[in-house]
């Protein structure tokens, strides 16, 4: 990786393409497989599955395109976008970014007082457990300590200015 005065000013990340690619695979054999080999059972359970699997095709489509989800960094804070959906955290809201492991798969965790705000049940469990109260939605191509890393880095380059 780039030292810290090598950062650039802002840094665009997207989701694994292949990663999406393999879920989109799955999706549309899933799919296809409950429209045309389920056709012995309920005709609306038929639909019901194969339009789940569908619509997580084109989940997975717009993500292969890699029109749906990103996570870009800045001297100010953070952008996550999933599903077109963003929210933004700046430096400053966010405690240190670090690598947590969630059944079978790793994330980059941070806390802050709008995730508190938020949902006060689950920040008054992962006080308790010492775990974080906010999680990025992937990891964005790297694995979680490295994107913890980057993350890490742009914060205190952030907050040093």
């Amino acid at each position: 990786m780039t030292s810290d005065a090598q950062l650039p000013d802002t840094m665009t990340l997207k989701p694994s393409r292949q990663r999406w690619l393999l879920l989109l695979i799955i999706a549309l054999i899933m799919s296809s497989s409950a429209i045309w080999a389920m056709s012995g059972f309920f005709p609306v359970l038929r639909w019901v599955v194969g339009g789940f699997f569908g619509l997580a095709a084109l989940i997975a489509l717009a993500n292969v395109l890699g029109v749906a989800s990103s996570l870009t960094l800045d001297r100010e804070g953070f952008t996550a976008r999933t599903l077109f959906r963003s929210f933004r955290r700046t430096w400053d809201e966010c405690s240190r970014f670090e690598a947590v492991k969630v059944a079978f798969s790793s994330f980059v965790g941070f806390s802050s007082w709008q995730d508190n705000d938020a949902a006060k049940m689950t920040r008054k469990m992962n006080q308790a457990t010492g775990a974080p109260t906010g999680m990025l939605p992937d990891n964005y191509g790297l694995t979680a300590a490295e994107l913890a890393d980057l993350m890490n880095r742009f914060r205190a380059r952030g907050l040093a200015t």
